[in-house]
């Protein structure tokens, strides 16, 4: 590439001029029908316009030779109307120091694609929290929750542990129609006293069946 020196540039000067316009139409999505007084002039949106125009903005407007004309800030816009940063291309914020984001209303994120976020700790910090997911798949190393009250409702769940540990004070569960346990062995083991009650049982045993006891009442 051609790098011109100055004495170039001043055998060959470049002329801009930066005025005030007012957005009188929108053409496409980054052009526009500026009005410059009484002059309708088409103008491109600049990079440096990081706020989208809108019909009715008043715009700083950079007019150069061979019909070069750019929008290069919006300056002023009716206090009703939002503001919105649109671009075609990619957007990168970064910060090699603490980035913040804050809002004394609501904040809200939306892609109509993928969303998603990284990073070496995440912390999450509210009064309520409320999740509506169709599907939720996600591996975890390791789960650890605390709190004081917790409820859950499911039609179906379905599990597969290879080691189940529980520690409870007490424990009380409903089982309105069928409760099947198949294991390889069980032992149950009560400190204090045991009662099973219903209004028909039977002990099946296909080899030996044992009760020891020091006192066995029947009947």
């Amino acid at each position: 590439m051609k790098i011109m020196d100055m004495k170039a540039l001043a055998k060959k000067p470049l002329t801009a001029t930066l005025t005030v316009g007012v957005i009188e139409e929108e053409l496409n999505q980054d052009e526009f029908l500026v009005s410059i007084g009484d002059l309708p002039v088409r103008a491109s949106v600049a990079v440096s316009c990081m706020i989208s125009p809108i019909v009715g903005d008043e715009v700083a407007f950079l007019g150069g030779d061979e019909g070069v004309a750019f929008i290069t800030s919006v300056l002023s816009r009716e206090e009703s109307a939002d503001l919105t940063i649109r671009s075609v291309r990619k957007i990168s914020i970064h910060s090699e120091n603490e980035l913040k984001l804050s809002s004394s209303s609501d904040i809200t994120v939306a892609s109509q694609q993928n969303l998603s976020w990284s990073g070496d700790t995440s912390s999450l910090t509210a009064r309520a929290f409320r999740v509506y997911i169709d599907e939720l798949d996600g591996v975890v190393r390791r789960l650890s929750f605390a709190g004081d009250h917790m409820e859950s409702c499911f039609k179906n769940i379905s599990s597969t542990i290879e080691t189940l540990v529980q520690n409870a004070k007490s424990v009380f569960r409903n089982t309105k129609d069928l409760e099947n346990i198949r294991c390889g062995s069980m032992t149950t083991k009560v400190e204090g006293f045991s009662v099973t009650q219903c209004r028909n049982g039977a002990i099946m045993a296909e080899d030996d069946s044992r009760i020891d006891a020091e006192r066995v009442h029947l009947g």
